[in-house]
């Protein structure tokens, strides 16, 4: 059975029970086919040793904790992964020898540290470009040391649309495998007018089309639209 190695940024646990929801149900998902080890990157604190096990419901999964620069600090982004990389290698080197396969989530973090993890190893590595990382993350930080060339350690990228697919190999048209991989509503069962046919629409039914979230991140060049948009419908 293949040995597969998920690494994540974000994934459910104690004090975050919401977080990396979507990593969660993709582990599930995977361990039906493959022999998984989930990989959870965290920001160290002084009670957290630098790896330990942890469990959500019958999912046992690693947890790394390095130290990480706060993001108002310039390049803390870039030198936080070329240090969580350093650091964090001679606790994680002997699973990922074991692996067959690397799979990031998240390129602009995860999928660029897993890289450097990949070229140590000879593991190959696929990773899954999500949104926000090829949008906004990868042209803001493609230019420092700790980016350069990290792609070169990508074997293939999978994306959740066909905009992103595109977005990503304008960024790096080297990468020859960066293939569209849908994760969200299928419109082609669900459209987001709604059904003609649909006997609430004589009753003026109020119609959603939830799009995804929004993170509300100082960074990122949305959160202004975000808080209008939160202040207005009172969220």
């Amino acid at each position: 059975m293949l040995r597969i190695a998920l690494i994540v940024s974000s994934f459910p646990s104690p004090d975050h029970s919401h977080g990396g929801i979507f990593n969660y149900r993709a582990a599930v998902g995977l361990r039906r086919l493959v022999h998984l080890t989930v990989v959870h990157l965290r920001a160290w604190k002084p009670t957290h040793p630098r790896r330990r096990t942890a469990r959500l419901g019958d999912l046992g999964y690693t947890v790394l904790s390095a130290p990480v620069l706060p993001h108002f600090i310039p390049d803390s982004v870039a030198n936080s992964i070329a240090f969580y990389s350093r650091v964090c290698w001679p606790a994680i080197r002997s699973l990922v020898n074991n692996c067959d396969l690397l799979h990031s989530i998240g390129t602009s973090f995860a999928g660029v540290l897993t890289s450097q993890w990949a070229r140590w190893s000879h593991v190959p590595h696929v990773a899954q470009a999500v949104g926000t990382d090829v949008n906004c993350d990868l042209p803001r930080y493609r230019g420092y040391r700790t980016y350069r060339n990290w792609e070169s350690h990508v074997h293939g990228v999978a994306c959740n649309s066909d905009a992103l697919a595109g977005a990503f190999r304008r960024l790096y048209p080297r990468v020859p495998n960066a293939r569209t991989l849908y994760r969200g509503v299928g419109l082609a069962a669900f459209s987001p007018a709604g059904d003609a046919n649909d006997p609430l629409t004589e009753l003026r039914a109020l119609r959603v089309a939830f799009l995804g979230g929004i993170a509300d991140r100082r960074d990122l060049p949305a959160r202004r639209d975000y808080k209008a948009y939160r202040g207005r419908w009172g969220c």
